[in-house]
């Protein structure tokens, strides 16, 4: 949760109509990919023009007044969702890549998600010393990816102001605790 949750709460009531609009694109699927599971399918969203136009203007406001210097995105989804808000936050924009897609030296951070280990990694080529950085991805379940997201780019010496995402998995309860200020749109 971001601090002042009062801020947080006057968003969501300011774009509630927006909200309400956006989430009825998802579409659940119960039991997949395993028996359990409620998979949260947001491609709807992201093929409608109109309604990714509407999710990019709406996450973008609650960032606005952040100064934010780099948006992050995270393979594979986070990286378009990434940049759509560096652009509308006036942003640099850095890929965080699954293990062995980069060239050259990279940070590199293992971590735990619902279904299994996984490695995430960030060149070193990327300066961000000092940077006020927001970390973007499409789904927070567990909270392992971004935390590794948050260990990688502390790494490079960037200030991590915030880790965001379209949607959560609620029953998972983000189990492993971030570091940093959280905040899902259609929460």
């Amino acid at each position: 949760m971001l601090p002042g949750g009062d801020r947080n709460h006057k968003f969501r009531v300011d774009h509630q109509h927006q909200i309400k609009l956006l989430r009825a694109q998802i579409v659940m699927y119960p039991d997949y990919p395993q028996k359990g599971v409620l998979f949260r399918d947001m491609s709807p969203l992201l093929e409608d023009a109109e309604m990714l136009s509407m999710l990019m203007e709406v996450w973008s406001q609650r960032f606005m007044d952040w100064k934010v210097d780099v948006v992050v995105g995270i393979e594979s989804r986070g990286l378009a969702l990434a940049c759509g808000l560096a652009l509308k936050l006036k942003a640099g924009y850095l890929a965080m890549r699954k293990q062995h897609k980069l060239p050259g030296a990279v940070y590199r951070a293992s971590y735990q998600k619902e279904y299994g280990p996984d490695v995430l990694e960030l060149s070193q080529s990327h300066l961000l010393a000092g940077k006020k950085t927001l970390i973007v991805d499409d789904l927070i379940a567990t909270g392992g990816t971004f935390q590794a997201a948050v260990q990688l780019v502390e790494e490079a010496r960037g200030e991590v102001v915030c880790v965001t995402s379209v949607l959560d998995v609620a029953e998972l309860d983000f189990t492993q605790e971030i570091s940093v200020p959280s905040f899902v749109l259609l929460k």
